[in-house]
């Protein structure tokens, strides 16, 4: 994504778009003919995942220059249906591919449909104009990424995110183990991931939206609240309340962990300008991944050391309240230029 905006900026994001959408399906289309790990992680690893990366960072930095005014609520709008998109591909059309033919039918497949839809959409993806055919000056202000990085807000932002997703990423990998511990059958603690699913995408939206209707502050701070409070319900209503408690518990932990998604596009159109908003916004891509790395085997290191899932729940809480503190300081550092309304 990172490298993505950098290539918007220099051929716009029609040929991004339609550049990434070939690379993804190129590589999902290669990946059938794999003999080998070396050759999947190439193929479906770098090639797609690459693809991948390049194309979602379009569709977000467009929709932000049409809704200038509304960007919490159109952030969140595009990131949930990339949630949805995910859950829709990922966990229902693959598994149907795979079981109605095989694992190399689907990938061709998918890889056929990846790139006729985003070539297809991607003649869409293009910036207003004004009345002369230009595009306004007020939609093009903005800072480089390494100006980005020089000022504290970024990194606030960086520890907020991190703390939320770390936090989540820390249950999300051992919840299915956890919740069979507390008497909750493998079934329905499998269903619970598809509720979490649905939930990480209506949370984008709720996110996004309560950022336009309150302020961000309010809107970063519940989020950090909704994970906090998601991890605690884990770790004391699960076992009372069984499959109900894990529901109630997960939903607020899912839509957490989906608004920081959000979060991180309307901070950075906000703080830092669009005219740089597809790096900027791959830059915070990077929490992101590190999160990921960093969640479950911190996870599996506490249950290791403890053997009890519950101290790894109330580590993941402990974790989570950083970001509650960090919310606070996160402000706008008063980039934009004066004479642009």
């Amino acid at each position: 994504m990172f490298t993505g905006g950098l290539i918007m900026q220099k051929i716009g994001p029609v040929k991004t778009a339609s550049i990434g959408g070939i690379l993804l399906g190129a590589g999902f289309y290669l990946a059938s003919y794999t003999t080998s790990l070396i050759w999947l992680y190439a193929t479906y690893g770098v090639i797609a995942g690459y693809g991948l990366g390049v194309a979602n960072v379009v569709p977000i930095s467009v929709a932000l220059r049409w809704f200038p005014d509304k960007k919490g609520l159109i952030s969140g709008l595009v990131v949930m249906f990339l949630a949805f998109g995910t859950f829709a591909l990922g966990s229902k059309l693959s598994p149907a591919l795979i079981e109605a033919y095989d694992v190399t039918t689907a990938f061709k497949v998918l890889g056929a449909v990846f790139i006729v839809v985003t070539l297809i959409a991607a003649q869409f993806f293009r910036y207003p104009e004004t009345a002369g055919g230009t595009q306004a000056g007020a939609a093009i202000w903005g800072i480089t990424t390494s100006e980005m990085l020089k000022t504290p807000t970024a990194w606030i932002i960086v520890v907020w995110g991190l703390s939320i997703q770390i936090g989540g990423l820390m249950v999300i990998g051992h919840i299915v183990g956890y919740a069979m511990s507390r008497g909750v059958t493998e079934s329905q603690a499998l269903m619970a991931m598809t509720v979490y699913a649905l939930a990480n995408g209506v949370g984008r939206l709720f996110h996004g939206w309560l950022h336009d209707a309150a302020s961000g502050r309010i809107s970063l701070t519940v989020n950090a609240l909704l994970m906090l409070v998601g991890l605690l319900g884990l770790r004391y209503l699960t076992g009372p309340l069984g499959y109900a408690g894990l529901l109630l518990s997960i939903i607020p932990v899912a839509m957490a962990y989906g608004g920081t998604v959000a979060h991180y596009a309307v901070l950075v159109a906000t703080f830092f300008g669009p005219k740089y908003f597809g790096s900027n916004y791959g830059f915070f891509t990077f929490p992101g991944v590190t999160a990921a790395l960093i969640g479950p085997i911190l996870a599996a290191f506490v249950y290791d050391q403890s053997k009890s899932y519950e101290v790894a729940i109330l580590a993941g809480a402990a974790v989570s309240v950083i970001g509650l503190i960090a919310a606070q300081f996160i402000k706008n550092p008063g980039l934009k230029p004066a004479d642009v309304k």
